[in-house]
């Protein structure tokens, strides 16, 4: 559980790093996009209004203090207050390069404003990009950075003599860098909030996720679809940033266009009507070099609005494709271009508003197109989710039931292998150990954990009673031939504690369905005490074995039932005159003994034998006289009777001799 619940929190702390990550990069780029595209407007505002300016009053201005009583000073300072106030600039000024220093021209800033820089004033502390300005004859863009007046953004814009070409005027346009910080900041709030979203959701996630693997399998309901659930909604957070991303880039691409395309058609207008006297003057003039040059031009409307009186405007006149149209609304949005028509008597700005019909068709396409992929990505996303975690749970659940088998069989086997009395040991196919039990503990003297792993030799070592020599485990053998292998006999095996035991055992191979060696299992026993019986036992054997052969009286083993010959000694040999081989297996009736068959005088007649006369048959089909005794006893496991018998032949001849010639000798009594 633990390892599940660790796992889920790497995953999760390295999608929250990627997350951050993501949300510090993006807002990084939404902070230089804004940048960029506010330096573009900047500038572009600076050289409308020195486009605008009229080079001839500028020729009047002394840059002193007497051009506060200039008239033509007075006009240029109107027209600034005027254009600053409608596009809500707040700093415009002017500066002029005379005798190496930088002198304040008109601005637009009141007298008694604390940056206001009166007609004539030194520029103390000018940037060096001001310097190349007046020196490449070129715009420019710079800051944010601090001269005496505070820190700014600044845009340069220079105003030429129209037969000369030199510079008259250089205009300027500054953005207090706090004012500008504060807006390029706002660019960051939006891919911020984004990326926290993210990471919220991954957190609620994680939390979830992990509550549902420390709950019973069978408690978890609808917590089994966490995960599918999580990746429709990151998928939704990432939809609306891609989309709100694609929808900006598509705004600012059209702006720039849009912009574009107005630099020409903008310049040609104000040309045109510079210095216009009066509002109708500008109205023709517009009127007819829209209807002459840009009829065609169907991607944008032109007002004309006098903006004289920034408290009071007035929308004079609209065109649309060279045309008037009726319109009383004055737009002043981030998407118009604004320029500056400076009149003698008023201040004019035309401005060009895109085409909103169109851009709003186009900017639905570029909405729509990545929010209805994002979401229906994001549904096929959380779908294979949801497909792919229903079979991880249909194959954990599958892999919990197999496990508990494998443990069921595993203590089944294990219980089955410490039940077993003689000791086992099972390696592998390298011949390691890996399974011992209690038994084979106790004899080899090493238990299973520290015998795991180890190389047999080391663990079950065995010697050969005789030679004393080291002998080869049988697994090698048996991994070798993948035959069954058998210890010889000889064999004692040393404990880890150096005690000596004989041992038996056998080898055999543990094969796998395909037939391919996996293992050896070994068993064995100690038979110490029983080869110390069966040693007993042999020389038991042998000690009855001599004593019976060594008997003077002829001894025979005969089955009570089959009347066969079990066993006989050597004295019964010699009395019958043939080798065992040739006895043992034979019915005594009519072989030895000269009773018919079912005439047995024990078995069949219930006679007692015992020191009795009978005949023994010899070999060579002669009759013995013996003195027998038959004692019934169990032999292997068998009744069976015990004969004895002594050859009393010579002692039964004497005794008739000795009884003729008493008899001769009674005769002869009788007859003297």
């Amino acid at each position: 559980m633990f390892k599940n619940d660790f796992r889920t929190l790497a995953f999760g702390i390295l999608f929250i790093i990627f997350s951050i990550s993501w949300g510090i990069f993006s807002s990084h780029e939404s902070k230089n996009k804004l940048d960029s595209e506010m330096r573009a407007q900047l500038i572009r505002k600076v050289e409308d209004l020195a486009a605008a300016i009229n080079p001839e009053l500028v020729k009047s201005l002394s840059f002193t203090l007497a051009d506060k009583e200039n008239k033509n000073f007075q006009l240029i300072r109107r027209q600034m207050i005027a254009y600053s106030k409608f596009i809500h600039q707040r700093i415009i000024y002017s500066m002029i390069l005379r005798n190496g220093e930088i002198i304040f021209g008109p601005e637009n800033l009141a007298e008694n404003d604390s940056i206001a820089s009166p007609p004539g004033t030194k520029y103390e502390e000018p940037p060096e990009i001001v310097w190349q300005v007046f020196k490449d004859k070129k715009s420019a863009t710079f800051g944010p950075y601090t001269d005496e007046y505070g820190t700014f953004v600044s845009a340069l814009a220079p105003v030429f003599d129209q037969q000369t070409g030199e510079i008259l005027l250089v205009t300027g346009l500054d953005i207090l860098a706090n004012d500008w910080y504060t807006k390029i900041s706002s660019a960051s709030y939006v891919p911020i909030y984004f990326s926290l979203s993210l990471v919220l959701c991954i957190i609620c996630g994680i939390i979830l996720i992990i509550r549902r693997e420390n709950k019973p399998k069978d408690k978890v309901a609808w917590e089994k679809h966490i995960e599918a659930a999580m990746v429709f909604f990151c998928g939704i957070i990432i939809t609306a940033s891609v989309t709100l991303n694609s929808v900006e880039t598509f705004v600012h691409e059209t702006n720039k266009n849009f912009q574009y395309k107005l630099d020409l058609p903008s310049r040609l207008i104000q040309h045109e009507i510079r210095n216009p006297t009066s509002a109708e003057q500008s109205e023709k003039v517009v009127g007819q070099t829209l209807l002459r040059s840009y009829s065609n031009l169907s991607d944008f409307d032109l007002s004309l609005v006098d903006i004289s009186d920034p408290e009071k405007l007035v929308p004079l006149k609209t065109w649309r494709r060279g045309h008037e149209i009726e319109n009383n609304v004055i737009s002043n949005g981030p998407s118009n271009r604004i320029i500056p028509v400076f009149g003698t008597e008023k201040t004019f700005a035309l401005v060009f508003n895109p085409d909103q019909e169109r851009n709003f068709s186009i900017w639905r396409i570029n909405l729509l197109l990545p929010l209805c992929s994002g979401i229906i990505l994001s549904f096929l996303s959380a779908y294979f989710t949801w497909f792919f975690r229903n079979n991880q749970i249909d194959l954990e659940m599958t892999i919990n039931e197999k496990t508990s088998e494998l443990r069921e069989r595993e203590e089944d086997l294990k219980v089955t292998l410490y039940s077993i009395g003689d000791a086992v040991i099972a390696t592998n196919a390298e011949g390691c150990v890996t399974r011992m039990n209690l038994v084979a503990e106790q004899l080899t003297g090493w238990k299973s954990e520290d015998a795991f792993q180890k190389p047999l030799d080391e663990v079950f070592r065995i010697i050969n009673t005789q030679t004393r020599e080291t002998l080869s485990n049988p697994v090698k053998k048996v991994l070798e031939t993948g035959n069954i292998i058998g210890l010889a006999n000889d064999t004692a095996l040393i404990s880890r504690d150096g005690t000596e035991r004989r041992i038996g055992d056998s080898a055999a191979p543990i094969k796998n369905s395909s037939g391919i060696i996996k293992g050896v299992i070994l068993v064995f026993r100690d038979i110490s005490q029983e080869y110390i019986f069966q040693r007993d036992l042999r020389e038991s054997e042998q000690q009855f074995r001599t004593i019976f052969n060594s008997l003077a009286v002829g001894v025979s083993i005969i089955d009570s039932e089959t009347m066969q010959i079990l066993k006989i000694n050597k004295t019964a040999e010699q009395m019958i005159g043939l080798h065992a081989d040739d006895i043992v297996g034979k019915v005594c009736h009519s072989f030895i003994c000269p009773a018919e068959k079912n005439k047995c005088p024990v078995k069949d007649l219930g006679q007692t034998v015992d020191h009795s006369e009978k005949k023994l048959l010899t070999s060579d089909g002669s009759e013995k006289m013996i003195l027998k005794s038959v004692v019934p006893i169990n032999f292997d496991g068998k009744k069976c009777f015990l004969e004895s018998f002594i050859d009393i032949s010579a002692e039964n001849a004497s005794r008739l001799r000795l009884e003729e010639a008493l008899k001769n000798a009674e005769e002869k009594l009788k007859n003297a």
